[in-house]
This record gives C-alpha cells, structure tokens and sequence, in this order.
C-alpha cells in the first residue's frame, strides 16, 4: 500500500498552498486517496503526485481548473494539444493588446513632454509627420463646445464598441483663411486614432492626415493674436494652400484646459 500523506505535507512538497490543494480536490481532478471519517482530514498518495505536478504546470500555462477537467477526463493527448495551441492563441492576443497599450503609453508620456522639446513652444518651426488617422464630428455654426465635444463623446463611445481605440488628443480641423483672419472657426472637431478596429475604413468620420512637412506654430486658445500672420503668409509664397490646418491641444494641466497651448500645423506642399 503507499505511504499516505498529509494535505501539509502534500502541499510542502509539491510547492503549492494547502488552499490550492483543496480547491484540486474539491473539483473531480483529484480525489484524495484517504479521507479520516472522524477528523475528515484528507490523505494523498504518492502515485497522486505526478498528477498535482501537471495540474500545476497547467495551471501555470493559465489554463482554468474546468478546462484542465477537461484535459485530464479525455486522458487522450491530442486533447491536450488542442487546448494547450488555443491556449496559445490566447496569449498571442494577450500579448498584442499589452504591445499595443505599451505603445499608447508611450505617446501619452510623449505627449506631455512634447512641450518641453526645444522650438515646439517658441519659434515657429518646420517638422516632419507620419501618416495620422483622426475621428471627426462636425462643427456645426451656432453649436457649444459643450454640443461639439458631446457629439465627439458619443461617436468616441460608438466606435470603441467595434474595437476602435484612441489616443487622448483632442484638435480641430480649420480653414487655412480663417487662421490668416484671426477667425476661430473650425470645421471639425477630433481626436486621434491607434487602431481602427472592425469599423469601416470608408466611414465619413474617419479622416487620415497625411504625412509629410508641416510648419508648426504655437499660441493658446482665445489668444490668436499671438501669431504672426505675416510670417504665416511668408512661409506660403512659394508653396501651396493648404486646404486645412490642424490645431492640436497640448494640455499643460489636469485641472483647466479653457487656455491651454495649441500647435497649429501647416501642410507645406510645393506648388507645381
């Protein structure tokens, strides 16, 4: 007959706690060899022992105590493959969304550090964007703030459900004449994307900003009469229009965001 051993002894050799041992016994993984009537202290053998080391390694793969039941009823190895290649799977995407936080962490970091870069808060400057990708709702005349970012709340929380995800940026999308005006009147509102998800690329709110050189230009909102048009339209003599200019908040606080610094960037195309 095998030596019987204790659930302590059991759990100390085997490395696991004595809780975990009878979360494996409680289930139909593992019935102790033993159970004292009187005392219902329960008794494992050592031919148990190999089977607590693959419940272990298994559940070190993550795999949930129903799913190695499973594993273990079947008895058959191709069961076990099955489940350990979908469990694979799994962690394959576990480990994309992780990239892909990683990432957006990074650009949050970089965008609070973003102003503390030489030239991107004093002179005006010329630099080089990727391709970018922004979700956008109208500015429509009369409407509030508050009806704007609303509207671009509500289209946010839409397409969130479709697996779209964000970049916590906000901007505006503005005529190149009423900059040169010193008129505020956007023609969209946004924020940026990092991933567009299942959602149709060809949906009407999804705008892609193209790469390439963009003069930027600093000053904070309500007070665009900091800038200096006339370098502006210095800077276009020799190149196109652009049809729109981007406006890029920078938060310089968590608290009030109403005077908050603003990037203006020009498209420089030359004219053909």
């Amino acid at each position: 007959m095998d030596r019987l051993y204790s659930i302590g002894e059991t759990a100390k050799i085997m490395g696991i706690s004595v809780q975990t041992l009878r979360n494996y016994s409680n289930s139909s993984l593992l019935a102790p060899a033993f159970i004292n009537n009187e005392t219902g202290y329960r008794y494992f053998s050592f031919s148990q022992f190999h089977i607590i080391d693959r419940i272990k390694y298994l559940r070190s793969f993550r795999l949930s105590l129903s799913e190695i039941e499973q594993i273990m009823s079947n008895g058959k190895v191709d069961n076990i493959i099955s489940f350990l290649e979908n469990q694979q799977d799994k962690i394959d995407q576990q480990i994309q969304e992780l990239v892909m936080t990683k990432e957006d962490i990074q650009w949050y970091v970089d965008y609070f550090k973003y102003l503390n870069i030489p030239n991107t808060n004093a002179l005006p400057h010329v630099a080089h964007f990727p391709e970018r990708t922004v979700l956008t709702t109208p500015c429509k005349q009369g409407e509030s703030i508050e009806d704007i970012e609303v509207a671009l709340a509500s289209m946010k929380t839409e397409y969130g459900i479709h697996g779209m995800r964000f970049r916590r940026q906000f901007g505006y999308l503005l005529p190149y004449d009423s900059i040169i005006s010193k008129n505020w009147a956007p023609l969209n509102y946004f924020i940026f994307v990092s991933e567009i998800g299942n959602t149709p690329p060809n949906s009407a709110h999804i705008f892609t900003i193209p790469a390439g050189d963009y003069l930027c230009f600093s000053f904070r909102l309500r007070h665009m009469d900091e800038l200096n048009i006339a370098l502006i339209q210095e800077y276009f003599k020799n190149v196109e229009t652009p049809p729109y200019v981007i406006a890029n908040e920078h938060e310089d606080n968590l608290v009030n965001y109403t005077y908050c610094p603003y990037e203006l960037q020009f498209l420089l195309k030359t004219k053909q």
